[in-house]
């Protein structure tokens, strides 16, 4: 990292930002090009978990490589008067799997509503039953910020 002034180590830092981002982007390896998608997600006892459709372009990258990146941040803002914008940032690699274990899937779904609507209730119209989870299983974190200066 090229500014190891804005480099965060703090375990505390990551989740913080994972718990507040509202999307984490995911690269996946395509070939000759990366397949970059935006996902609602959790983080549960240090893992990220995604729903997904049962096939799909992700689901093909992830059966030839299951090697990821990813990115999430909040506190976005941008300075327009000082040309900068501030910034928490988590940035990381990991290796995907389709989640099989029934109860894990109900809490990462749980985990998602209560994150996105604040309630672990699983409306009927949504089908779990008829989705993948997807864990990603962390190998590297990078923490980064660009805080605002105190008034």
């Amino acid at each position: 990292m090229r500014r190891t002034d804005r480099e965060i180590k703090d375990p505390a830092f990551f989740k913080d930002v994972f718990d507040k981002s509202s999307i984490l982007t995911v690269a996946f390896n395509d070939g000759e090009y990366p397949y970059c998608v935006p996902l609602n997600f959790a983080e549960l006892e240090g893992a990220l978990y995604f729903h997904c459709a049962r096939e799909g372009h992700k689901l093909d990258c992830l059966a030839r490589d299951p090697h990821v990146h990813f990115n999430a941040f909040d506190n976005l803002e941008v300075e327009t008067v000082k040309a900068t914008i501030f910034y928490r940032s988590v940035s990381g690699t990991g290796v995907a799997e389709i989640v099989d274990d029934e109860q894990l899937k109900k809490n990462v779904f749980a985990a998602i509503m209560n994150k996105y609507c604040g309630t672990p209730e699983i409306p009927p119209f949504k089908k779990p039953e008829k989705t993948h989870v997807v864990k990603i299983s962390i190998t590297s974190l990078t923490g980064k910020q660009h805080a605002k200066p105190a008034v």
